[in-house]
């Protein structure tokens, strides 16, 4: 299933973070990408979680794109979704300038 625009998740400002997943049910190694958010001092998980992510071509200025799996047990089966992020750097509350959907979709791949 693929989303429409208007059904595309708010914007997500955190810390992206990349690790490895030695220990899990899939028995092999798994890539690990995950964002967490701040709230005063603390940092929180949140479901935004990537398995094997792949770093896609596109230009710098349009941001990072990457590609990955969302792994997930619902009712007691594995269950895998393919995601693309958008990763754009951004500090402290500034706006983010919209994102140019024309010029992103020559680099995302269609099955």
């Amino acid at each position: 299933m693929r989303l429409r625009r208007s059904e595309y998740p708010p914007p997500v400002r955190g810390r992206v973070e990349v690790a490895a997943w030695p220990h899990n049910n899939l028995q092999r190694f798994i890539r690990r990408i995950e964002v967490r958010v701040s709230v005063g001092i603390r940092t929180y998980r949140t479901p935004l979680v990537m398995a094997d992510p792949v770093l896609l071509p596109c230009p710098a200025d349009l941001g990072l794109l990457i590609a990955g799996t969302e792994i997930e047990a619902i009712e007691n089966r594995v269950h895998e979704f393919s995601q693309l992020w958008l990763l754009r750097p951004c500090h402290g509350t500034e706006d983010l300038d919209p994102v140019h959907w024309t010029q992103l979709a020559q680099f995302i791949p269609t099955p």
